[in-house]
């Protein structure tokens, strides 16, 4: 159904107000391209709320938009710093092209589709694929090809965890990951927990496919673990969705 995204209005006094309509409609928010300027120059692009918002009631953030993964306005920053704090927010890809000449006289529609978001949906139908969505279950490919993957698991014990999901790691117990990458000749994976580098004990570079497990030991408090890749000449290529962990499962502030 239509919703009134006029914040600022006597009927959507704020951010707050619009998110819980779409929430009564079940409907999913993205925060997109949040660093971009909000002025003259961007007018309303960028994500610039007057008064506190209940980031509860969000469920993504663009970190890749366009051709931005290496500058200075992405949003991996931004969506990052919402982890940090606990929120379970779903990184994507949504590629932007202001210009219509050049989406209809180039092949493949110029910028259209670059990054593209890559779901593990149940089924192809809009409803699954908002759940996979929804659940995490989601890697970036930021120049929107067709052949890369990027697949994140991991198990402790009797339970697994796929990209999006949350594992109860109690301290001293062990995380059995597992990584598969498809990528060009001379990628590299990188891992992070909490947004810092970590070097596992295992070869991750990647010859055209890459499949590789490793261990990770909890410490009884609350991470996020996910993978980038990048090619040979470090140029970021597949952004993954964090896998969760916490001593009880959870992981909402």
């Amino acid at each position: 159904e239509p919703i009134d995204f006029r914040v600022g209005s006597a009927g959507v006094p704020d951010w707050n107000a619009l998110l819980a309509e779409a929430a009564k409609l079940h409907g999913l928010v993205s925060i997109n391209h949040p660093v971009r300027p909000d002025d003259e120059t961007c007018m309303g692009c960028g994500w610039a709320p007057q008064k506190p918002v209940d980031m509860h009631r969000v469920q993504a953030i663009e970190a890749v938009n366009g051709m931005d993964a290496m500058l200075p306005d992405t949003g991996i920053p931004f969506w990052q710093h919402w982890l940090d704090q606990g929120y379970r927010l779903t990184g994507i890809g949504g590629s932007d092209n202001h210009d219509a000449k050049q989406a209809l006289t180039t092949p493949g529609g110029g910028l259209i589709g670059m990054p593209t978001t890559v779901v593990h949906a149940s089924e192809l139908s809009m409803p699954a694929i908002l759940a996979g969505i929804r659940a995490g279950h989601v890697f970036i490919d930021v120049q929107g090809t067709r052949g890369r993957m990027l697949d994140l698991t991991a198990q402790a014990g009797q339970r697994s965890a796929e990209m999006g999901d949350a594992l109860s790691v109690p301290a001293g117990a062990s995380v059995h990951f597992t990584i598969k990458v498809s990528a060009p000749e001379g990628a590299k994976v990188d891992m992070l927990v909490d947004g810092k580098p970590w070097q596992p004990r295992a070869d991750l570079t990647v010859h055209g496919s890459l499949a590789q497990s490793f261990d990770w030991t909890g410490d009884g408090r609350r991470h996020w673990v996910r993978a980038n890749v990048r090619g040979a000449a470090g140029e970021l290529l597949l952004v993954g969705n964090p896998i969760y962990i916490d001593s009880d499962g959870r992981n909402v502030p």
